[in-house]
């Protein structure tokens, strides 16, 4: 039979059924939805978003997430640089390093919780060159020629103290951390694109 575009046709009987029960089901799942927005994408993030989970977890019913993060959101840092794997196929924690989802900066937090402080260098790897090196950054002036004026890329906690510092990483894939001795040290790694 031929219906004009102007005619609609009619859900029959089972079809509206099946209609009103999907509309049910998702008024009852949405009582159950936080209105708690968490980054799980790769692409851009105003918000620092934690680079040591996976995505961004926690249950929909835990209302402040941070306490989350706070908990289980610490790196683990290898005690040397040959431990971080070129080939990404590692199964110990870290030694793959932690992808950085294309940010474009790195936020780290070094909470140091005894009387010894610790320094952690902060190390790059880009899937292009297939191999790890140590991040650096050009703060020194004045000096006679580029590698100069290069300073290791670190960062250090004072005993019993917390200490937050934030840099670009623009083209780093994915970030390890080492140090020899991080006993009283806690690390929290996220990246940002603004």
């Amino acid at each position: 039979m031929f219906q004009s575009p102007n005619e609609k046709e009619l859900p029959n009987e089972k079809q509206k059924e099946t209609i009103t029960r999907k509309r049910t089901s998702y008024r009852e799942k949405k009582r159950f939805i936080m209105s708690v927005h968490r980054y799980t994408s790769r692409g851009r993030t105003r918000q620092p978003k934690n680079l040591v989970l996976p995505i961004h977890e926690g249950s929909s019913g835990q209302s402040i997430t941070f306490a989350h993060f706070k908990a289980s959101g610490s790196a683990t840092v290898v005690p040397a640089s040959s431990n971080l794997n070129d080939l990404l196929n590692d199964t110990v924690e870290a030694e793959n390093g932690y992808d950085t989802q294309n940010q474009q900066f790195l936020h780290l937090c070094v909470r140091t919780t005894g009387a010894a402080g610790a320094v952690i260098d902060v190390y790059g790897y880009n899937r292009q060159f297939g191999t790890w090196g140590q991040l650096k950054t050009p703060q020194r002036t004045n000096q006679a020629n580029f590698y100069d004026s290069m300073i290791n890329v670190s960062v250090s906690g004072s005993p019993n103290s917390t200490h937050y510092v934030t840099f670009p990483i623009n083209g780093v894939d994915r970030v390890g951390f080492v140090c020899s001795d991080t006993k009283d040290v806690l690390l929290y790694v996220a990246g940002s694109s603004f």
